[in-house]
């Protein structure tokens, strides 16, 4: 009936209007190629891999003022101002008395001479530009591949031979997010969420006090996405065994409820309408926290958001995938063999 009416609202139109144009209407598809799906649908085309790449991603970072730039990537911290070059990867930090005591550095000697351990920064975990300071915020990780020291410094772009300054630390350690999401601005502070012990909150560190803050918000916190600049959906275990969905929203400091659901939450990632992977009585279901609406799942399907649609198979059975509506799962196309 809809398809009808498609046909002749434009049949109208052609005969008001002879010398129109009409734009056909592409018929959503779902085709399975030979490495990945092809998708058409939401007025979007799409390919999607099978399996996504696992290599670790390109987290190089560069900022510029005049002829001055700031790049983290693969080598560490280059840091270039006309003639003027720097590299480094911060060994000092791991070492500094302005973090440690005089205990706690002879004990990462130690481990930096077993070998547990290394000087130098291993990745960034977020970065953010104020006028001319750059602020990078690097990781240092263990042999065993777990975080111990996550430090902020800051390179003013505007100096003739910028090298990079200590900030300080935040209080508790990263969630994760992707280094482009991980810092945030607030009023005259950075800001972003930390783990602490079992607690998670607020850290910031003030641009005028040059304090490091930490505001507790809750306990339990299993996973976190950023769904913009300064908004981030997060999945809090409760002590009656549910889960909570929160949208909390860092420059107002404002919390607000989403969902709760018996049992686990996996988020599927920190786009709109905010998705998750829940299981219910009759087994998993993919649910949209925005409309409440869910969706039966097969045991361990494969759940990916692309530009025409959610993308949904049972691993290992391309055939029988189908591409979905994000707001309230309608299916838009079946798979079919290229």
């Amino acid at each position: 009936m809809l398809t009808t009416l498609l046909i002749s609202a434009t049949l109208a139109q052609t005969a008001q209007n002879p010398g129109a144009q009409t734009t056909p209407i592409q018929t959503p598809a779902l085709i399975v190629e030979a490495n990945g799906f092809y998708v058409r649908a939401l007025g979007k085309e799409h390919r999607e891999p099978f399996e996504l790449p696992t290599d670790p991603p390109d987290d190089k970072t560069t900022y510029r003022r005049d002829d001055a730039f700031a790049v983290w990537d693969a080598r560490g911290l280059s840091i270039r101002h006309g003639t003027f070059t720097y590299h480094t990867r911060l060994p000092e930090v791991a070492v500094t008395p302005r973090l440690f005591t005089t205990a706690e550095i002879e004990e990462t000697k130690v481990a930096i001479a077993k070998g547990d351990r290394k000087r130098d920064a291993d990745r960034l975990i977020g970065s953010r530009r104020i006028g001319n300071e750059v602020f990078f915020w690097l990781a240092w990780l263990e042999k065993s591949g777990k975080t111990w020291l996550e430090v902020l410094t800051k390179v003013d772009l505007s100096h003739e031979r910028p090298k990079p300054e200590l900030v300080g630390r935040f209080d508790g350690f990263s969630l994760g997010l992707k280094p482009s999401e991980s810092l945030m601005i607030g009023e005259q502070s950075i800001v972003t969420l930390t783990r602490r012990g079992p607690e998670w909150g607020v850290a910031r560190f003030g641009l005028d006090s040059k304090l490091f803050t930490f505001d507790p918000k809750g306990q339990g916190l299993a996973e976190g996405m950023a769904l913009s600049g300064r908004t981030l959906l997060l999945s809090e275990v409760t002590s009656y065994n549910k889960t909570r969905i929160v949208r909390f929203d860092i420059p107002t400091d404002s919390m607000r409820p989403v969902a709760e659901i018996a049992g686990k939450v996996n988020l599927v990632d920190g786009e709109r309408p905010p998705l998750g992977l829940i299981q219910t009585n009759l087994g998993p279901a993919l649910r949209n926290f925005e409309t409440g609406v869910q969706m039966n799942l097969s045991a361990g399907s494969v759940v990916r958001r692309t530009p025409a649609g959610i993308l949904v198979w049972p691993k290992g059975k391309p055939l029988d995938a189908a591409v979905y509506s994000p707001e309230r799962f309608l299916r838009l196309a079946r798979a079919t063999k290229g």
